[in-house]
């Protein structure tokens, strides 16, 4: 199931509302190795922002290419609503 495009982080999570439809628990996956490498120096802000709007989620980091896959389908099977990556 394919699901419209949420918030977007890279304009200070402010489309991230309080109050809006709650997206159930939610797991996100971050790829260090994203844009040649720069996607590493960005994960910090991200769960920063993602802890002050999301406090209930969590996340895991890929350390090898393709793991996204394997964390998705692990994340489905312990009953995550949301997934993002």
């Amino acid at each position: 199931m394919v699901r419209r495009r949420g918030p977007d982080l890279r304009r200070g999570g402010g489309d991230l509302s309080e109050g809006g439809e709650t997206p159930g628990r939610v797991f996100v996956i971050f790829n260090p190795a994203s844009d040649g490498g720069r996607g590493s120096r960005r994960i910090p802000r991200y769960l920063e922002l993602l802890e002050s709007r999301l406090p209930d989620f969590s996340h895991a980091i890929t350390t090898v290419s393709g793991e996204e896959a394997s964390l998705a389908e692990a994340a489905v099977h312990e009953g995550y609503d949301t997934i993002v990556a």
